[in-house]
C-alpha cells in the first residue's frame, strides 16, 4: 500500500522541477543569444572589431553561465529527490 501511494507523487514532482528548471535556462540562453546576436549587428555596422569580440565573448559567457547553472540545477533536483526518499 505505502509504495503505490509513493510512486504517483514520484511521478508528478520531478516532471515540474525539470520544466521550471528548463523555462529558467532557456530563458538565460535566449538572453545571451539576443544579446550576442545584437552585439554582432552592432558591432558590424560600426566595424569596431574590438566591441566586436568582446561582446562575442560575453555571449559566450553567458551561454556558459547557463550550461552551468544547468548542471547545478540537475544537482540540486538530484538531492531534493534523495532527501524525499530518506
Amino acid at each position: 500500500m505505502e509504495t503505490s501511494n509513493i510512486a504517483p507523487l514520484e511521478k508528478k514532482a520531478p516532471k515540474v522541477e525539470i520544466i521550471v528548471t528548463f523555462s529558467i535556462i532557456n530563458t538565460i540562453l535566449l538572453g545571451g543569444l539576443i544579446l550576442f546576436i545584437l552585439a554582432l549587428t552592432y558591432g558590424q555596422e560600426n566595424w569596431d572589431w574590438g566591441g566586436n569580440l568582446a561582446a562575442g565573448v560575453y555571449g559566450i559567457f553567458i551561454m556558459v553561465g547557463a550550461g552551468i547553472a544547468d548542471i547545478i540545477a540537475i544537482i540540486v533536483v538530484l538531492i531534493i529527490r534523495a532527501a524525499r526518499k530518506k
